[in-house]
């Protein structure tokens, strides 16, 4: 839990209960940074970046559900194992379209790496790539704008309808 301090400062003493997730406006703005975060860290580093960041990315959020999970134990309602899937089920629809937006960007950055190094900027075939490129970013973009909907909408329901 130390380790992730600065990550869980919203969730650490929270009530599962009684869990805000936020503004769809302001959920998608910051997705859309990190959706940006991982097209950027493609391009240099690659598969390797993209995998550095999605385990960042699934870091964070194991260490969110085990903390929601066990704060909701800790009161004593549920088990363990049953707060930690509920926090799933609540979170799952979400997190779900984020994940795929986030690889769709990586992909993208990697492609554009690579693209860089095989063909020259006018060629047919950078074009080709630049076109692929901008469909893999506009569904990621499309994906993290209905995760921020399911989020800010959806998550809040569920929390309450599986904490009750």
């Amino acid at each position: 839990e130390q380790l992730y301090t600065h990550q869980l400062k919203e969730v650490a003493n929270t009530d599962f209960g009684a869990m805000g997730f936020g503004h769809p406006g302001d959920i998608a703005i910051h997705n859309i940074y990190v959706l940006l975060f991982f097209f950027m860290i493609a391009l240099p580093f690659r598969q390797g970046g993209v995998m550095l960041a999605i385990a960042w990315n699934a870091s964070v959020w194991g260490a969110t559900f085990a903390v929601l999970a066990r704060n909701w134990a800790d009161t004593g309602t549920v088990s363990l194992l049953e707060a930690y899937l509920r926090v799933i089920a609540a979170c799952g629809p979400h997190l779900l379209l984020e994940a795929a937006a986030f690889v769709c960007a990586g992909v993208a950055g990697v492609f554009l790496s690579k693209a860089f190094l095989r063909y020259t900027l006018e060629s047919e075939a950078f074009g080709s790539v630049l076109k692929s490129v901008s469909m893999l970013l506009l569904t990621g973009l499309v994906l993290v704008c209905a995760g921020a909907v399911l989020e800010g909408l959806l998550a809040a329901h569920l929390v309450g309808w599986l904490a009750g």
